[in-house]
C-alpha cells in the first residue's frame, strides 16, 4: 500500500492505508466488505483481514498503517476490543496507529453509549457503534486523510 498525497478541491490529501478486521469470535463478513468499499470510495488503500481476525493477525498487519478498523456486529465489540487494545499495546509499544472500533459494542441497546469512555481511554482513536449515522463516519475518513 502506498501513502500517497493527491489534490482535492485544491486540498492536499493523504491516501490512507487501511487495515479493516474484526474480533476474533465475529464470523460475520458483510460489514468488513461494506467497509472496504466505503473506505475504496472515499480513495483509502485497504487491506481486509476478514473475520474471526486474530489478535496476532491485526497486529503484523498494523505496521506502517495510517488507520486499523474494527468493526463488530456480534455484541461482543466492548469486552473483545479491550483484549485487542491490550494485546496491541503490550506487543507493539510505541507503534500502535490510529485504532478505532465500531459496530455492535454490546448487547444493551442505546445503553451500550458507556462503553465509550472505557474504550477510548484504553487507547481507541474513536469509537462508533450502530447509532452513529454513516455521514458522521465519512467525515470522520475525510478528516483523518487531512491529518
Amino acid at each position: 500500500m502506498s501513502n500517497l498525497v493527491y489534490k482535492a478541491n485544491g486540498i492536499n490529501k493523504k491516501r490512507l492505508r487501511v487495515v479493516i478486521a474484526t474480533i476474533p469470535s465475529d464470523s460475520h463478513t458483510w460489514n468488513l466488505v461494506f467497509l472496504e468499499l466505503l473506505f475504496k470510495n472515499h480513495d483509502c488503500d485497504t487491506l481486509n483481514l476478514g473475520c474471526c481476525t486474530p489478535y496476532s493477525e491485526i497486529q503484523k498487519n498494523s505496521k506502517n498503517i495510517d488507520l486499523v478498523v474494527i468493526s463488530t456486529v456480534n455484541g461482543h465489540g466492548y469486552s473483545e476490543g479491550l483484549e485487542l487494545i491490550q494485546f496491541l499495546k503490550n506487543t507493539m509499544k510505541n507503534t500502535i496507529p490510529p485504532i478505532i472500533i465500531g459496530g455492535k459494542l454490546g448487547v444493551k441497546g442505546s445503553e451500550n453509549k458507556q462503553y465509550y469512555s472505557t474504550l477510548l481511554n484504553s487507547g481507541y482513536s474513536a469509537v462508533f457503534d450502530d447509532s452513529v449515522p454513516i455521514e458522521d463516519f465519512e467525515k470522520y475518513i475525510e478528516c483523518r486523510k487531512n491529518l
